[in-house]
């Protein structure tokens, strides 16, 4: 939270105007990276696996559904839905026009499932960390019983007339100060800022200021002036809102206003953020990417622009010791292309390959084209992005592609069958594949003859592909699609089914017999 400045906090040094300010303890973050995902400029549907992500909404009303790990959520613009999951996440508000009210007219991001025992709400970059009645650098909450909602807002005005407000809806439980980012603020002065033990955000004003972060997984705002930047142990985050909060200006041979990072380690999940910028990606510092350059003697390494603005200033950082293998696509964060058509990670996927056992098992794919197969139970396989494989194997399973063009395999008419039908919640016709080879089965028909028989159930919307024949294990087979009247939608395009095709003999063979 913003801390209250008691004299005990304040210690003078030998430069004039110079302000030490310690926090106290806070509850500590655990969210080290391990992924980035980013959406596009329209509407996303963003779902977390197991690991600990960074998923980023971009523009558009976009849905950001946490999964099993860790999870930083960041909506952008747009009306988002942001879900909780299972881990310790953090919902985060970087800019006021992100979630706000104008004029009584709500543009309200909402939450769903917020854990006041786990998660937390980041928006110290706002200047919000605590609670009171919505002025100065509170936050007020505001109850909407017949909306079944409350709305935590604050109700100082921008320049464009919109305050901040979220929306949580029933589902989450009530926020308190605790669950609040913590948040030190620096002055215009020549500020040393020393963090604790525990995650907080920590931002320095306008003068040559020095953090220290200490533990914890911080996240550091240098500001203008060229400041010295130390995140301590735990998964830091250097943040770059505009050009101004370091450069270095070769006509005047100005250098004075570069930051100087003291211990980044690429490799413990340390990261830079300049999403909020202009650049690109990693390059040759043209044509908006940064550049990673080495100094002849091998200790100091800067990530630098090689453009300069109108005034000649052109963004540079600087990193004690060789952090050239350490500074990749998961360590300096990037904002996604503006033209972007399809959700994206910078980073490399590995496809993950997972299978059930007798047991009930939930199977999570990730971000990558992946494999899953259930086993003897009553499954749940969710294949989140990517074009994945999902085979239902026995028992009643219920499949769930995700994005991407993926494939439902069965194996045999035991796999699904009338009372222990699998049930495929999202199939999209035109992109996803209903593999059916394995059966025989020859195409769509009347479900004679190798073929598969559709009929649909409007009152529970359910449509049933199925065989009137059954195997060799005595069952007919029979698969149920969600949410559609898939009867008129569905061709043989969108099955894979056996081979048909016959051998045949071309010429003659000659048969020589034993004497």
């Amino acid at each position: 939270m913003t801390q209250a400045f008691n004299i005990s906090d304040l210690t003078k040094h030998s430069v004039p105007d110079d302000l030490q300010v310690t926090s106290a303890s806070s509850r500590v973050s655990k969210n080290p990276i391990e992924l980035i995902v980013q959406g596009t400029p329209g509407s996303d549907y963003l779902r977390g696996g197991l690991a600990n992500e960074l998923l980023m909404g971009g523009a558009g009303n976009d849905q950001i559904v946490s999964g099993g790990g860790n999870d930083v959520m960041v909506p952008g613009a747009g009306f988002d839905t942001l879900y909780g999951g299972a881990g310790s996440d953090v919902f985060r508000f970087d800019r006021l026009g992100d979630s706000y009210i104008k004029a009584g007219s709500e543009f309200t991001d909402a939450i769903s499932y917020f854990d006041p025992a786990h998660d937390v709400l980041d928006l110290s970059a706002l200047g919000f960390s605590h609670l009171g009645n919505g002025y100065g650098d509170t936050l007020h909450i505001r109850s909407e019983p017949l909306r079944g909602i409350y709305i935590l807002e604050n109700y100082e005005q921008d320049h464009n007339g919109r305050h901040f407000a979220v929306q949580f809806l029933s589902n989450s439980g009530l926020i308190t100060d605790a669950n609040l980012q913590p948040l030190i603020n620096g002055t215009s002065h020549d500020d040393l800022l020393v963090g604790t033990d525990a995650g907080e955000t920590i931002k320095a004003g306008a003068g040559r200021d020095t953090i220290e972060a200490s533990a914890g997984n911080d996240r550091l705002f240098g500001g203008a002036g060229g400041d010295t930047l130390s995140g301590g142990a735990g998964a830091d985050t250097f943040v770059y809102n505009q050009l101004s909060d370091s450069y270095r200006n070769d006509a005047s041979g100005s250098y004075s206003h570069r930051d100087l990072i003291t211990d980044f380690n690429g490799n413990d999940h340390d990261m830079i953020d300049v999403s909020a910028l202009t650049f690109t990606g990693l390059g040759n510092g043209y044509n908006g990417t940064l550049k990673v350059v080495l100094n002849l003697a091998g200790d100091t390494t800067a990530l630098k622009s090689l453009e300069a603005d109108a005034n000649g200033n052109r963004f540079e950082i600087l990193l004690s010791g060789n952090h050239v293998s350490e500074l990749n696509a998961s360590s300096v964060l990037f904002a996604p292309p503006s033209n972007a058509t399809t959700v994206i990670t910078p980073q490399p996927i590995t496809p993950v390959n997972l299978a059930g056992d007798d047991k009930a098992n939930t199977l999570y794919g990730y971000w990558g084209d992946d494999t899953l197969a259930a086993g003897a139970g009553n499954d749940t396989l969710e294949g989140n992005a990517g074009n994945d494989v999902l085979t239902g194997g026995l028992g009643a399973d219920k499949l769930t592609g995700g994005t991407g063009n993926d494939r439902f395999v069965f194996t045999s008419s035991g796999d699904s069958y009338a009372g222990s039908s699998d049930l495929i919640t999202d199939f999209i016709w035109g992109e996803d594949k209903l593999d059916v080879s394995a059966l025989g089965v020859t195409g769509l028909g009347d479900g004679r003859n190798g073929t598969l028989r559709m009929t649909y159930d409007e009152i529970n919307e359910r449509t049933y592909l199925r065989s009137s024949e059954p195997g060799a294990d005595g069952h007919a087979f029979q698969v149920t699609l969600a949410g559609f009247d898939y009867t008129h939608l569905i061709t043989n395009a969108d099955l894979v089914v056996a081979d048909t095709t016959e051998i045949g003999l071309i010429g003659h063979t000659t048969v020589d017999y034993l004497s």
